[in-house]
């Protein structure tokens, strides 16, 4: 009974060494596990050093705090950061494996282990990485059943975060070989549709798609950035600024450019004079963060980081879709395809941008959603720009349409005018041979030849021309009825004074109509007023009346 006792009391004493040592060996980190793929976060301790206070020979004075993360995410500072891990190998034999984190524009990030001091980042030179590749590697060797604490400093304009993991050199080559595949199909694609973009702006001599492959080119040239493969293959170690200031100028100008198009193909100064004020606003903005980062580094000796950009980067997927609404519901057709690629656009630079701001954490979705959006958003304004082509020549095949209809009523009537014209020259060419005639004549011979059109007037056979020729000569061989009719009737009009000389001549009601080319009625009106100017009864004869005079 005594020994029973002794045994459960054995158990509690050592119950607490058991949950504590299982505490310890949750804040370790067993190297030498063969399932270390997923991240690791949750084994590290953190310290955001804004006072920039300590140095590695204060490394255990810092008061590190636990995370509990897996993916630990700073966002932008302007101060270091400091981490502590506590890594063991618990097996028989020597461990050697990898460190890597997948965000590769950090600009320092420096590991202290035991034995040597490790640094790796954007602005360290690849000769004097250990381990050269697309995410930052540090390598990590352990000895059987060794222990050791180590601490790791970054710094980065860029935002800072550890989404780390550990592989061995073998799922090292995977993971590189994955990236490459990669990066190699998104530059295919990316490269394609620019090609394409600047062959249509040669062609159609448009600049609207030079600016658009310029805008892909540089969304291409901030995917190999932000994927790590700009230093290797892009930046030269002896180029400085180019570490320096790459990533901030190939950031802000593909926002700068890309707002340009924007412009251009929404025509947003016919459309809408507020997304082209806000348009331009953001060009202005991108332009001031990117000049401040560089005089505030060379001039006041001020590191910034890279927050004013990447807020530019998001107002510009906002300010973008919303440009692509508003001119669509004022009328223009080539929004449809620009909204539905910012609208994709915006959810994935919205993420990015989330991330480096650390409002939403990293993952899988978030990690990749920038590249994924611009390929998408490249794809779709592609389709945009063909749709825009597609309805400008329907346009112009309309309007050439309505231009050869036009054209060929302007010849109808063209050849209208000639036959009038003709018609009219014939007719003066008749007038002018007939009072010729009328003039070679005697009087006798001018009289008789006058009741022959009288005739040809009865019979109605006579012509524009000759009525003219007959109403002159008429008015002139009755002269000096004229004049008497104008001495004694001074308020005769010219028509009254016509009518009463044809009716002096002997002619009807229908051959006045006809040698006047007017109405019976108005015959019969104008005679009427004759007999009211004359004093005349109702009953009496005007044509009686009129031959007297």
């Amino acid at each position: 009974m005594l020994t029973r006792k002794l045994n459960i009391f054995q158990i509690l004493l050592l119950f607490p060494i058991v949950i504590f040592s299982q505490k310890a060996s949750n804040d370790t980190l067993n190297i030498d596990s063969s399932s270390l793929s997923k991240e690791i976060g949750k084994y590290f301790s953190y310290y955001e050093d804004e006072e920039h206070e300590y140095n590695i020979r204060y490394a255990r004075n810092i008061p590190f705090k636990k995370s509990e993360e897996n993916i630990l995410n700073f966002g932008f500072k302007n101060f270091p950061i400091w981490l502590k891990l506590n890594v063991r190998n618990n097996s028989n034999k020597e461990v050697e494996k990898f460190f890597r984190i997948k965000k590769s524009l950090q600009d320092s990030i420096i590991l202290y282990t035991e034995n040597s001091v490790l640094e790796s980042g954007f602005m360290v030179k690849e000769s004097d990485k250990v381990i050269k590749g697309s995410s930052i590697y540090f390598p990590i060797k352990l000895n059987k059943n060794e222990f050791q604490t180590l601490y790791f400093k970054a710094s980065s304009k860029y935002g800072i975060s550890f989404d780390i993991d550990v592989i061995d050199n073998k799922n090292k080559a995977n993971v590189e070989l994955k990236e490459i595949i990669t990066i190699s199909l998104l530059i295919g694609a990316l490269l394609i549709i620019a090609i394409y973009n600047l062959f249509l702006a040669f062609g159609l001599k448009d600049t609207l798609y030079v600016w658009y492959s310029i805008g892909v080119v540089l969304s291409l040239l901030t995917q190999l950035l932000v994927r790590g493969f700009a230093k290797l293959f892009i930046i030269n170690d002896e180029h400085f600024f180019l570490h320096q200031w790459l990533p901030v100028i190939i950031i802000g100008s593909g926002v700068i450019v890309l707002a340009n198009f924007c412009i251009k193909f929404l025509n947003t100064k016919s459309y809408s004079k507020l997304a082209y004020n806000l348009l331009k606003f953001l060009i202005f903005y991108q332009i001031i963060s990117i000049a401040y980062q560089i005089i505030s580094y060379y001039i006041f000796g001020i590191k910034t980081t890279n927050i004013t950009v990447a807020v530019g980067a998001l107002l510009f997927g906002f300010i973008a879709l919303s440009s692509g609404i508003i001119t669509y519901l004022k009328g223009n057709k080539y929004a449809i395809y620009f909204i539905a690629a910012w609208s994709l656009y915006s959810i994935t630079i919205v993420l990015y941008v989330f991330t480096l701001l650390n409002i939403i954490p990293i993952n899988a979705v978030t990690a990749n959603a920038y590249m994924l959006g611009s390929v998408l958003e490249c794809l779709l304004l592609s389709f945009a720009l063909a749709h825009r082509y597609n309805l400008l020549q329907s346009e112009k095949l309309k309007l050439e349409s309505d231009n050869l209809s036009k054209n060929e009523s302007i010849i109808a009537k063209q050849k209208e005018i000639v036959k009038l014209m003709n018609e009219s020259i014939n007719h003066l060419k008749d007038k002018a041979k007939l009072t010729e005639t009328l003039q070679s004549i005697s009087k006798e011979e001018k009289v008789e030849n006058l009741e022959k059109l009288l005739k040809e007037i009865k019979l109605g056979s006579a012509d524009d021309s000759k009525n003219l020729v007959i109403k002159q000569s008429l008015v002139k061989l009755n002269e000096n009825f004229k004049n008497k009719l104008v001495t004694h009737y001074s308020n005769l009009t010219k028509t009254e004074l016509e009518i009463a000389i044809l009716i002096k001549s002997g002619l009807s009601r229908s051959e006045i109509s006809n040698l006047r080319n007017t109405s019976i009625d108005a015959v019969k009106m104008s005679r009427r007023r004759l007999k009211s100017k004359f004093n005349l009864k109702k009953e009496d004869s005007l044509d009686d009346f009129i031959s007297k005079l």
